[in-house]
């Protein structure tokens, strides 16, 4: 019987450790094409460094469009994938979805909303609308994961990691990079982090590998940290990412911290739910 080439995605003929990017540009019907030309995106992007594979489809989401991308990373060996659509409140999960059945992990995959953001905000604009369309699809492009803690960034080390005046005995580890954002806000860290770029779900087929867990394992070994703080989100997936984490790092005679929770500022407790009250009772001090 011969071997699906979908199933057969990141081929050993091509490198891995070098970004090999496709991008769709989809139509949406007139939605996009109606106000913009698809094909002068597609030029545009397949320029761009990193990028192997550029083409238009008329509807990404459609099962034909998700057969293309499935195809491509196969036959292109592609490692990266970015989808120029609608907004990632409605398909992020579809082409997530989609990639991972390909084989390739789910949080590789990039959108950039040229329909909301560009067609249907700047219709009066055509000329300025395909270009913020260009900048935005350019802008997923190049986009990299730092080679230290795995956010995003466009540089090799990121200028977090790359902070000297940044505690190096201190490392957060957080679930995405909006999640790294929301703690810098507050600037009450002032240590360094590590981007897990998702969380276990077996049920969805992500795994340890999937979330880089053996590259945090690695950098804590390498002897500077002296605590590790979790701080993934408190859903159930969260909860069980945090605990995996925690269980090899206690073994390795590490120390592990946990984000502490409890009652938010200002509320009051006729409003909360049982849950948080419960564990503020319980992580008092």
């Amino acid at each position: 019987m011969s071997e699906d080439p979908i199933a057969k995605s990141h081929s050993a003929d091509f490198p891995q450790d070098e970004p090999r990017i496709g991008v769709y540009i989809c139509h949406c019907g007139s939605n996009i094409a109606g106000v913009i030309p698809p094909e002068q995106v597609v030029e545009f992007a397949g320029k761009l460094p990193g990028v192997v594979r550029a083409v238009d489809t008329m509807y990404a989401c459609a099962d034909s469009g998700q057969r293309l991308i499935k195809e491509d990373i196969a036959k292109y060996g592609l490692n990266r994938v970015v989808v120029s659509a609608c907004s990632v409140r409605m398909h992020e999960p579809t082409f997530r979805g989609c990639v991972a059945e390909a084989g390739l992990n789910p949080f590789l995959m990039e959108m950039a909303n040229i329909r909301e953001q560009c067609t249907w905000a700047h219709g009066h604009d055509r000329e300025g609308a395909l270009q913020m369309a260009q900048a935005l699809t350019q802008a997923a492009t190049q986009v990299k994961h730092c080679a230290l803690c795995n956010t995003l960034t466009q540089a090799h080390i990121c200028p977090t990691c790359s902070d000297e005046s940044r505690d190096q005995t201190r490392l957060c580890v957080v679930e995405t990079p909006a999640d790294q954002y929301a703690l810098e806000r507050t600037g009450a860290f002032k240590g360094l982090y590590f981007v897990l770029m998702g969380k276990l779900s077996p049920l969805d087929g992500i795994g340890p590998k999937d979330i880089g867990l053996q590259k945090l394992f690695d950098r804590v070994a390498e002897g500077k940290v002296q605590e590790v703080i979790l701080a993934t989100n408190f859903t159930a997936e969260g909860e069980v990412t945090s605990h995996v984490i925690s269980e090899e790092l206690k073994a390795r005679n590490v120390h592990v911290t946990r984000l502490a929770r409890g009652v938010p500022i200002g509320s009051e407790l006729e409003y909360v739910d049982l849950g948080t009250i419960a564990h503020a009772l319980v992580d008092r001090r």
